[in-house]
Formats: structure tokens, sequence, C-alpha cells
């Protein structure tokens, strides 16, 4: 009887990169227009029941509890022959519909008379009053669906109590009723996996068509290692040396029933041969913990993967998205107390991300931000790596680049010392590095994250509208207005641009349709093709009855566009 009705997503390729990155290679200019709505290719609602955590519960008619009213009477359980519903009885049936979200159906058999009423605990502390109950169409059983919102995730019993209004009353319960949601924990940053190395793997690269299976669960720092049971990983995946040109996808080996999984046809990075190219994924994480990457190319491949946290169904952290924030700027002395100077070859930047932005980040009780990193001026081809402070600079990397290249990578990145982050120029030259903050993980937060085993392909230009001109802003209605969304996880590709440019995925609002943010997700040189995720709050509801974007090409020339859901965040 239940259907859910919540949506989540299923299918196609994607990147999990970071979004919002600053318009580096190109100053943002307004826009010239606002062209006609982009529509979502397949239906977010339609794909619910794949989403990693959506479960179903029930509880059959045989559970039910009778009492009735002559128990007062010394004859407690049993119900004459002579009550009007002696046989009455509660099938219950639900699941989840959200991050913190469930919906119960509550079926009453073998009722003939009287006025239904009622009572659901739902084993928070809070209950709600029933009277709504509703012929089913198909057995014309009474019915009634009923909502509720954990405040927070957890494992609950819900029992549901019926009367008749004229003596006989029924109950029935569910035990064990879990939230969808999950919750983030910060970990490392630590390298899981180094195919150069025999880290994680054996020291080989992965061939052709070549599947690696990483364990991730068991994997990091010994005595503190990932533990079993984690819903979805953070990993910075780099590619080098590879033969040939092609991608690579990172996906759950395993569906949440344990059955096995497959990309679907997604992808997470594209490269071209001998390049090294990095992209951040939040990848799910299957019942046997193992995370898989596969090369798409005709060469071989070696792969490297940097794991920043992890998440859980537990109470850990929540997340909270906001309005992009440059946080750091070396061009312009932004987070560096106004010194206008570039990273030099080897050095470090220490920059104070808590009580950033008057505040938007907190100034304390902060474990992660979100932040996109943008290289650009470099002299010298070589890495950027993002630490906490106060901890020594661990073997890893958010980004690689070649000489005289602009680039963005997105990155979750632990808050250590004093609100602190160090960046490290791990390059043979000076630099200057970038950096907006999206979101951040602890205090204050309200978010909880749902992952989808499998991406779902929103927009792809290629095959439904065709490439899209610079200079105009496109709105998209992607996200059904229902969800309590407080951000999407999108990967955000550029294929076939015919000029160099940037990309900006960003909130839309109706009321100033012509206003776009100083931030990019995307910078990309002419013909190149290139992903970044992106982690963007949703804009205003408009006339479809949903939550809009926008995106908006800056430069010249025209681009095909990909754009995949990995996940929601959700607030209750």
């Amino acid at each position: 009887m239940y259907h859910r009705r919540l949506a989540v997503p299923a299918a196609l390729v994607g990147t999990l990169g970071i979004a919002f990155v600053p318009a580096l290679a190109q100053a943002a200019t307004s826009a010239q227009g606002t062209g006609t709505h982009l529509t979502p290719t397949h239906s977010i609602s339609a794909a619910s029941a794949k989403a990693t955590g959506l479960r179903t519960f029930s509880s059959p008619a045989g559970k039910t509890v009778r009492l009735h009213k002559a128990a007062v009477a010394g004859t407690a359980g049993v119900i004459p022959a002579t009550s009007p519903n002696p046989n009455m009885s509660i099938e219950l049936d639900g699941g989840d519909i959200s991050a913190f979200g469930v919906e119960v159906d509550t079926l009453v058999g073998d009722y003939t008379s009287g006025t239904l009423s009622g009572t659901i605990d739902w084993g928070d502390g809070t209950t709600t009053s029933i009277t709504d109950f509703q012929a089913d169409p198909d057995t014309n059983i009474p019915t009634n669906t009923t909502d509720h919102t954990y405040a927070q995730l957890g494992t609950y019993t819900i029992s549901v109590t019926v009367n008749d209004g004229e003596g006989d009353t029924a109950s029935n319960s569910v035990d064990g009723a879990q939230t969808a949601g999950s919750e983030y924990t910060a970990y490392g940053p630590t390298r899981i996996l180094d195919t150069r190395k025999g880290t994680g793997a054996p020291a080989a690269p992965v061939g052709k068509a070549g599947t690696l299976k990483l364990h991730v669960v068991g994997a990091g720092t010994p005595g503190d290692t990932i533990p079993a049971g984690i819903t979805a990983v953070v990993l910075n995946v780099t590619v080098t040396q590879p033969t040939a040109g092609g991608y690579v996808s990172v996906y759950a080996d395993q569906n949440p029933d344990g059955s096995q999984a497959d990309p679907s046809g997604t992808s997470n990075l594209n490269f071209s041969p001998g390049e090294a190219i990095p992209n951040l994924v939040v990848a799910p994480v299957g019942p046997n913990g193992v995370v898989d990457l596969t090369n798409g190319s005709g060469g071989t491949v070696q792969l490297v993967a940097d794991v920043a946290g992890y998440f859980t169904t537990d109470n850990t952290t929540k997340y909270a998205s906001i309005s992009p924030l440059r946080v750091l700027d070396t061009r312009k002395g932004t987070g560096t107390a106004g010194k206008i100077a570039k990273i030099p070859a080897g050095g470090n930047l220490t920059l104070t991300v808590a009580g950033a932005g008057g505040g938007t980040v907190p100034a304390s009780g902060v474990s992660a931000v979100a932040m996109n990193l943008t290289t650009t001026d470099d002299t010298g081809g070589g890495y950027v790596t993002a630490y906490p402070a106060g901890q020594n600079m661990p073997t890893v990397s958010n980004l690689n680049f070649s000489a005289n290249q602009t680039i963005a990578n997105m990155a979750v990145v632990p808050v250590g010392t004093n609100g602190q982050i160090v960046f490290h120029n791990g390059s043979s030259g000076p630099l200057d590095l970038v950096a907006d903050v999206f979101g951040y993980y602890g205090a204050g937060a309200d978010s909880a994250y749902l992952a989808f085993p499998e991406p779902l392909r929103l927009i792809d230009t290629r095959q439904d509208g065709g490439a899209l001109a610079a200079g105009t802003i496109v709105p998209m209605g992607l996200i059904p207005s229902e969800f309590p969304v407080t951000a999407g996880v999108l990967n955000a590709t550029v294929t076939a641009p015919t000029a160099g440019g940037y990309l900006s995925v960003y909130p839309y609002e109706p009321s100033n349709p012509t206003v776009k943010p100083t931030t990019s997700n995307v910078n990309y040189s002419k013909g190149e093709t290139i992903p970044n995720l992106v982690i963007a709050a949703p804009g205003t509801e408009v006339d479809q009855g949903a939550y809009d974007y926008a995106i908006y090409f800056g430069g010249s020339g025209s681009s095909q566009l990909i754009l995949d859901l990995f996940g929601l965040y959700e607030n209750a």
C-alpha cells in the first residue's frame, strides 16, 4: 500500500568536484541576456527508490493487539463477539521519504462501523493525532497516510493506536524505522590509493577497461581506520600517466541491497594522454565497503585517491550551505591581510577560515569546509595540497597542474588549529591561488546527506538543445519543490568548447534574473573536456514548482554541458 513520494536520482556520467570557483581565466562580465529554461532529461521523483538509505518498513495485521472497553470489567484483551468490530486490525506500511522524514500508511481491516481516530507515537517523544481515514481505491480499506520529520537521524519505534469510537481499539508498531540521511566525519586527509607505489592496490597501472577494487573500509591511518557501515566517502581521485585519452568512473562496488553495481555509463574524470588531473568524488559505498574505479580509456592509467572524510547514518556533523564566499585571492590580497604575493615554490600559505565573511563561516565549531580551489599564473607544473593547520603536511594533493595552466578542483578540507587551513605549493615556481567556500560542516549546520547509488543525468546538451553560447544566463528547474533541499551535489562537465572560458553554476533568483556570482566552477581551454564537482544551494522556487539553478558561460564561443546529480543535502 505504501507509495514513496520523495524523489532521488539514478543514473549517469558523473564526476564529483566542487562548484563555484572564482572566474579566474576571465573576469566575470554582466550577462548579455537570459536564455530559456533547461529542463532535466530525467525525473528525480521517478528515481526515489534507488536512493541509498531510502528504506521501506511494515508490520502485518497479524501483529495487531486488540482491546475492548470491557477490559475494565476484567476481560482484558478480549473483544466480545457483540462488539461492533471484534476483529479490527491494523497493518502498517511506510518508509523514508527524505533525509529526516518518514511516511506511514495505517490500514484498518475488519472495520464495519463507528468513527475512526487514532494516535501515532513516532518514538522520539512526539505524537500525531489522526482522524482522516480515506477508503483505499483498490481495496476500500480505510487508510490514513501521515508524514513525520525527525530532528535527529536515528532508528525509531513507530506505534499506532486506532479506536472505532465505540470502545474497540487496535494497535501495532514498527521496530527499527531508520532515517535515510547521513552525516559527515572529517578524516585525514590521507592517501589510501597509489598504484605507482602499491598503496591500496598492486604497484601496477590499471589496464584498458580494467577495474580496481578499492577497500575503503579498513583503509587509512593504522589505529584509526575508516569504519564499517559508511554510506559514502569523499575522495580526491587523480589520474596520472595515462597512455591514451579517456575517462575514469568511480562508483560503489555493491548496491545497497548487496547486488553487484556497475558504472552505468558514468564518468568522474576525463583526461588526455600524459595528463595528470584530479577531481573530487563523493562516492557511495555499498555493504562490502568497496569502491570501484574503472579505466574507460584505450590505454593504461595510474590512479591516486586521497580520503578527506566519510558519511555514516550516525549523528556526527551536519552541513550548512552558504552563498559562495571568496576567502582567498593572492592576486588581490584577499585572505592575506592585504598582502599581494604569489605562494613561492615549495612554500606554504596559512588561511584563517573560521569567522570568514563576517561570521558567515562560524568562528568556532567548524570541522571542515567545502571550497573550490583555483590555481593560476603558475610558472612551473606541480600540485597544491590543502590540510588542517597544526598537522604535519600529508602526502596528498588537491590540485595538479601544468605550467601556465588555470585549473580548479573542489576540496573538502578539515579545519585545524585556530580555524586555519594550510596550502602548500608543490610546484617548481610561484603561483596564485583562489579559494571560494560554498559550505561548512559543524556549528549551526542543519543538513544531512542523501547519497545516490547511481548518479542521475539531468542535462546533456549534446543530445538535447545543442551547444550553449557564452554570455547568456540559462535558468534550470532541477529539483522538485517538495524536496527539503539545501544543496545539490552535481558534477558539471564542459566539453567541445569553441573557445576558452569558464562555467558558473549557481542559485537562480527570478527577482534578479541577470545577477550572477563572480565565482566560477569550471575553467577550460578551447576543445578541452573537463569536469568539476559542484555543491550548490538551490535558488528561489519558480513557476514550474522547482528550485532553480542557472548556468553561465563566461568568455566567448559556445560549449556543450553535461550535468549529473549525485546526491542531495536536506534539512529537517
